[in-house]
């Protein structure tokens, strides 16, 4: 009798620790959206590298196709006679430029852990931040002032992320190369022509309207 007590004693102490364990081996999923893109990022470098790739294009075209278009506005500004005249010229070079600056993001990224919270890519991130917001500021918002001091903000950032970036792995330094030479061009440009019209010239158009899509 007393071996029948001391066996059922142990068949319910076993089945007692087993479900003990499974509640500790089952915590509650606390996992987001943000979370599940992350981790599909680490775990397919193809998919990283095409994603990290088309960021910048992306969210520069989504901001200008939400962007007034005020085309007319800025054909009757005066631009430098050096200036690119045609957007079939500067968009094709703006998104070769972007794609490798994507790129360099990625090898950066890959290089660093696969971690986001870096220095290198905090400044990237405010390089893309600004670059973004320049079409709306500059047309959609009718500011010569305030593009070419966005202009200003946007190269001192991207060459703080070429700086960076160089750190950690050269050859995505020497990507970020031409894309900051096309923001030399374009902060040249935009303090060019705030100097030259300080004034709005809706009610009077220049002489010389060279209507510009260039940036």
């Amino acid at each position: 009798m007393d071996d029948t007590a001391v066996l059922i004693d142990d068949i319910i102490d076993h089945y007692d620790g087993s479900s003990a364990k499974s509640k500790e081996a089952k915590p509650a999923c606390s996992c987001s959206i943000n979370d599940i893109f992350i981790s599909l990022l680490k775990d397919h470098p193809c998919l990283s590298a095409i994603a990290m790739t088309m960021i910048p294009n992306f969210g520069f075209f989504l901001i200008v196709d939400l962007t007034e278009d005020n085309g007319r506005w800025y054909s009757m500004l005066e631009h430098p006679s050096w200036g690119v005249t045609t957007g079939e010229i500067y968009f094709p070079l703006l998104l070769t430029v972007n794609f490798l600056q994507g790129y360099a993001a990625f090898l950066v990224w890959e290089e660093g852990g696969k971690r986001w919270d870096t220095l290198p890519l905090a400044f990237y991130g405010a390089n893309l931040f600004f670059l973004w917001i320049h079409f709306p500021i500059f047309l959609g918002f009718r500011s010569l002032k305030w593009g070419a001091v966005d202009m200003c903000l946007t190269i001192s950032a991207a060459a703080a992320t070429t700086y960076f970036f160089y750190r950690e792995n050269e050859s995505a330094g020497f990507l970020m190369i031409p894309y900051v030479l096309l923001l030399f061009y374009d902060t040249m440009r935009d303090i060019w022509m705030y100097s030259k019209n300080s004034r709005p010239k809706e009610s009077k158009p220049s002489e010389k309207t060279n209507p510009s899509s260039g940036g």
